[in-house]
């Protein structure tokens, strides 16, 4: 939301939004492109053993608008459909100084203008179909992050399975300073962090200040912090190798288990889940081949 300027707010009584006009510090065109151009707005190639979902909107700061999260969404789902493909990286090229500026606040202005309640909640939905397609996807997601990571940007950092970033790199959630409760990048931010980061998350909602890549590292939000976009490069091609190498079906079972199991009340619940897939692998022709070559190697 950085790089906006508020202008006008009004309120109804009730106190829901009628009206609010920004004035854009960038040249955006003045009606929305069409999906025909997708491709436009992100990138999706084999690189040094992964797939790379690279967002690459510069001239909306990587605004997370709805043809940019449907171009995610549409390269997500024919990935998952890919054989040789075992890790996705979401990231941005090493020219852009914001990862993702959040939600495209002229879409929403212009639903707000027309009070298009259908159109409003289109652009929130779209926005959760990505963060669970992440989140199901078959393939283990990391999120490649420099520059700034803004409001629902941070959403996509803490749905994917791990996040690297560079030490310049800040997170953000500026949603009051417009008067607009960013509930949902705060809440996702706060269940991604440790116990200690909940108290963070709410600090981030109800100042808008930035918290620097140290501290998103200190409270579990990120995996590792390199010191610049080359180093990150370098250690996700490392990272990225070294899962690439595993088999695939324990990838893919291994991501889901993980989260089936963790996503219950208590052990009780959680262990017969993670049996069910240990017995489930065990049976598993590839597993049984890598434990057959392991007794013959060390015979």
């Amino acid at each position: 939301m950085k790089g906006y300027k508020v202008k006008q707010l009004l309120r109804s009584t009730n106190g829901s939004l009628l009206r609010s006009v920004w004035q854009p510090r960038l040249n955006f065109s003045t009606t929305s492109r069409p999906l025909s151009s997708l491709v436009s707005f992100t990138k999706f190639q084999d690189v040094d053993h992964s797939y790379q979902l690279t967002l690459n909107d510069l001239a909306t700061r990587n605004c997370l608008s709805v043809e940019l999260v449907s171009s995610a969404i549409s390269h997500l789902q024919k990935a998952s459909q890919m054989d040789d493909c075992r890790i996705i990286v979401i990231n941005t090229p090493a020219n852009h100084t914001v990862f993702s500026s959040g939600h495209n606040l002229k879409q929403m202005r212009q639903c707000v203008e027309q009070q298009n309640e259908a159109e409003w909640k289109h652009i929130f939905e779209i926005c959760s179909d990505l963060l669970i397609s992440i989140q199901n996807q078959p393939q283990p997601i990391i999120s490649s992050l420099h520059g700034i990571v803004t409001a629902a940007a941070c959403q996509i950092a803490a749905a994917s399975d791990m996040a690297v970033c560079t030490k310049d790199t800040t997170f953000m959630i500026p949603g009051l300073a417009l008067g607009i409760n960013a509930s949902r990048p705060a809440a996702e931010l706060a269940k991604s962090m440790d116990k200690s980061g909940v108290k963070l998350g709410m600090e981030m909602l109800l100042t808008g200040n930035t918290i620097s890549a140290e501290k998103a590292y200190q409270h579990g939000f990120v995996n590792h912090v390199c010191q610049s976009y080359d180093e990150m490069q370098v250690y996700l091609t490392r990272l990225c190798t070294t899962i690439a190498s595993k088999s695939k079906f324990g990838i893919q079972r291994g991501k889901k288990c993980f989260y089936e199991q963790s996503s219950q009340p208590n052990l009780k619940t959680a262990y017969p889940i993670a049996s069910e897939y240990m017995v489930e692998a065990m049976l598993h022709t590839d597993t049984q081949q890598k434990i057959q070559a392991f007794f013959n190697k060390n015979k």
